[in-house]
């Protein structure tokens, strides 16, 4: 197998002007405010809320040594497991995860599909606004998110304003007991990018051993389409309807990050 070299940069790396107090750090300062949950210590924290319906779990896998969290639904209509970010601690008014133009922001979640079925049940991945621990609106007002409708192993990149019309884009089709990792891209201008990536087994997406299943692009008119609210990550599965197949889903992460407001740097000249 071919060895995968990779770049030293033994110096550090930087992202600030020459003259910067801040040239010398060997790391690039933050510019942007990211948000990651793992799920390797899930248990219900303070900035995160669980909710179960109709004998839908929310449990962590054992022996998977960095976080994997399984949501699962039984046969009963309705059923639903799903968790999703407070904000906390941020206040509601000045949560950082907000669609604004000039901010550009980024989402990725890496899951493990079901190894019975993936017509029966509808998933979320995105962010969208808090449910507040209730059973949730699918497919939610606001937000920017992936979606899996029921009767289709389609993943959608979705975007809605409470009051405009949904924008949609299929990405790519999902295949049983696969991993992957779904990432979209706001350009903080008016349009979304997304991608699917699978993993074969030899690697970790993106790196290689990875596959490429597809890509999709949306165009938002800002004034009509932009959900300018509080979004609040989230991963969701729900069985819309009385089947006798039961549904799983594995998350092993949820990551977002958006561009600082502003973006202003103040050097030393």
């Amino acid at each position: 197998m071919k060895d995968t070299v990779v770049t030293q940069f033994t110096g550090g790396i930087g992202n600030v002007e020459q003259d910067s107090i801040l040239a010398s750090l060997p790391v690039p300062s933050p510019s942007t405010y990211v948000q990651l949950e793992d799920f390797d210590t899930f248990s219900d924290q303070a900035s995160w809320v669980e909710f179960t319906d109709f004998a839908g779990t929310v449990t962590q896998v054992p022996g998977f040594s960095t976080g994997l969290l399984r949501l699962f639904v039984d046969t009963a209509q309705f059923g639903e497991a799903y968790v999703q970010s407070t904000g906390l601690p941020l206040p509601d008014d000045e949560d950082a995860m907000t669609m604004r133009v000039g901010q550009p922001m980024w989402f990725s979640t890496r899951f493990l599909t079901d190894n019975l079925e993936l017509l029966f049940w509808e998933a979320e991945f995105g962010l969208v606004p808090n449910a507040g621990g209730a059973s949730s609106t699918v497919p939610p007002a606001n937000g920017c998110w992936f979606a899996v409708d029921e009767d289709d192993a389609t993943l959608f990149l979705r975007t809605d304003k409470a009051g405009g019309s949904p924008l949609s884009v299929a990405i790519g089709t999902l295949e049983l007991r696969s991993f992957y990792t779904a990432s979209w891209y706001w350009d903080g201008v008016n349009t979304v990018i997304g991608e699917l990536i699978k993993e074969n087994g030899t690697g970790n997406s993106p790196l290689p051993g990875s596959i490429r299943v597809g890509a999709g692009k949306l165009t938002l008119d800002v004034a009509t389409d932009l959900p300018v609210t509080q979004l609040n990550p989230i991963a969701l599965l729900k069985n819309p309807v009385t089947t006798t197949v039961l549904a799983e889903l594995f998350v092993d992460y949820l990551f977002c990050a958006v561009a600082r407001q502003g973006g202003v740097q103040v050097s030393l000249k």
